[in-house]
């Protein structure tokens, strides 16, 4: 099966809050779709879709092979009448997400490795902004723009980290 190509018209509101997020993490139109349908494609605890009094803009881009494949039953299983609802909800249930909460289904990877060696008081060996790390995490806390910071010791000193750079490479 070929890649599914999308052309769906959105809110403007909605379109700042996802290039915001694509920019922090450094992510394409598609990653970041991919990300979103794959996380709410098949949630039927979606909050309703309501038209919202605000410009449109089109959003392009293609659904990557795993998306492709399961989109067709994704769409059966929502309530929506066509393709074009289907995905206006699910990023619409996106941006309605904490930064916290949309920055965990992006780094889900990261998220889970580090609160895996937070419960275990595991060391982590972490690659940061192209320097190699050995840490034992600590605790998370928010930036000004309530995204994550991760905070940790390494050789006896406090550090702080944002999360949407960390590399986990492995866990002591």
């Amino acid at each position: 099966m070929t890649n599914k190509r999308v052309r769906v018209s959105v809110q403007s509101f909605i379109l700042e809050i996802i290039s915001k997020d694509m920019e922090y993490f450094g992510l394409s139109k598609d990653g970041i779709s991919n990300i979103i349908i794959s996380t709410f494609g098949f949630n039927d605890n979606l909050n309703s879709y309501e038209k919202m009094v605000d410009e449109s803009k089109i959003w392009n881009f293609n659904l990557n092979k795993r998306n492709s494949e399961l989109f067709n039953d994704m769409f059966k299983y929502s309530d929506e009448d066509n393709e074009s609802d289907f995905f206006r909800k699910l990023f619409f249930n996106y941006i309605n997400l904490h930064p916290f909460i949309r920055e965990k289904i992006i780094k889900s990877d990261t998220f889970n490795a580090i609160e895996n060696a937070i419960q275990k008081k595991r060391k982590l060996k972490i690659r940061y902004c192209q320097k190699i790390y050995d840490i034992t995490p600590i605790s998370f806390e928010r930036d000004n723009d309530c995204y994550t910071l991760l905070k940790a010791i390494e050789n006896n000193q406090e550090i702080k980290f944002e999360v949407r750079y960390i590399d986990v490479l492995n866990i002591k």
